[in-house]
């Protein structure tokens, strides 16, 4: 993992390697993935929400059934 800082305009730095590659930008739950396979961007683009939702399932599933009382409290 690499932590960049974006410049005031919005900008961030990401280095020569990708100079003058076109780059896909993913925007899902307050995230930003950004890649040059463009095959990849789509098909995350196309599922991202069923990402979500399998991963909430699997929250779900660690955490248990809630009780009525926990439900009611909510």
């Amino acid at each position: 993992m690499e932590i960049r800082k974006a410049d005031r305009k919005g900008r961030i730095y990401l280095g020569e390697e990708f100079s003058g590659k076109k780059l896909y930008v993913i925007r899902a739950f307050g995230s930003l993935f950004v890649t040059e396979d463009e095959e990849r961007a789509k098909e995350i683009e196309e599922r991202k929400e069923e990402f979500l939702k399998r991963e909430i399932e699997g929250l779900l599933q660690f955490l248990g059934e809630p009780s009525p009382e926990e439900v009611k409290e909510v």
